[in-house]
């Protein structure tokens, strides 16, 4: 199968949750060594949650909570969160490469904790944006595998859609990917279709983090690969991305 002109990835994300959780200033103490370690001037942000009352009348004010804190890198655009209960690693457009990808995150991680944690959930997901300029000719299957059908032809022109998939897989993963066309934004553009793919595994029984890097995520990387591969036409690979 051939590669796209330019790499369709816009945001690929590494997700692990903890046994135990962290204190939120456990959280601010791990992120500023981050950040000092990377020594690019900035801090981290903290990630804040409001509750409101189920009475607002008794108590109106909505509360809130810290619950970790994010630390944004560049070149490659990144953003590392850290919350009271796990780590998640992203990078932005342009993405490389799954090694890249991978190596920078494990960097992180390997900052942010002397004593690595047990992990109980690790995700991977992938967020794909592919050029459908030719979807009123073709429709959405001239692109994506997973995708409805336009029932009326030529008399209906299709404006937005989004199709979801949970799934089980062998060796206890599992998936859910989404495809969407977003409504039409600007006319001049190009049409676009998204591709989601989030795929994880929990345990009962935690696992190390190294077992999560060196055992689990290979085994996502070819999960993530095959949704691609299965979803995909050719059409959406040889096309042009913008």
């Amino acid at each position: 199968m051939s590669t796209n002109k330019e790499n369709p990835v816009i945001e690929a994300v590494v997700d692990f949750r903890f046994s135990s959780d962290l204190t939120t200033k456990q959280c601010e103490e791990f992120q500023g060594r981050l950040s000092q370690h990377l020594g690019e001037g900035s801090k981290p942000d903290p990630i804040v949650i409001t509750k409101v009352a189920f009475e607002p009348e008794v108590d109106p004010t909505p509360s809130t909570k810290t619950i970790g804190y994010t630390l944004k890198g560049s070149a490659p655009e990144t953003a590392t969160q850290l919350r009271t209960n796990a780590f998640s690693f992203h990078m932005l457009a342009p993405y490389k490469n799954w090694e890249t990808f991978t190596t920078i995150a494990r960097e992180h991680f390997g900052v942010l904790f002397e004593t690595k944690p047990l992990i109980t959930r690790v995700a991977v997901r992938f967020i794909n944006k592919l050029d459908a300029s030719g979807i009123q000719e073709g429709g959405p299957a001239r692109y994506i595998r997973l995708s409805p059908a336009n029932p009326f032809g030529e008399i209906a022109t299709l404006s937005s859609f989004v199709t979801q998939l949970d799934l089980q897989l062998a060796g206890d993963f599992n998936a859910r990917i989404t495809v969407a066309l977003p409504d039409e934004q600007e006319p001049s553009l190009p049409r676009q279709i998204i591709l989601d793919a989030d795929v994880f595994q929990e345990y009962t029984t935690p696992i190390t983090s190294a077992e999560a890097w060196d055992a689990t995520l290979p085994k996502m990387r070819i999960v993530k690969n095959m949704i691609f591969q299965t979803t995909l036409t050719q059409e959406a690979f040889d096309g042009s991305v913008r």
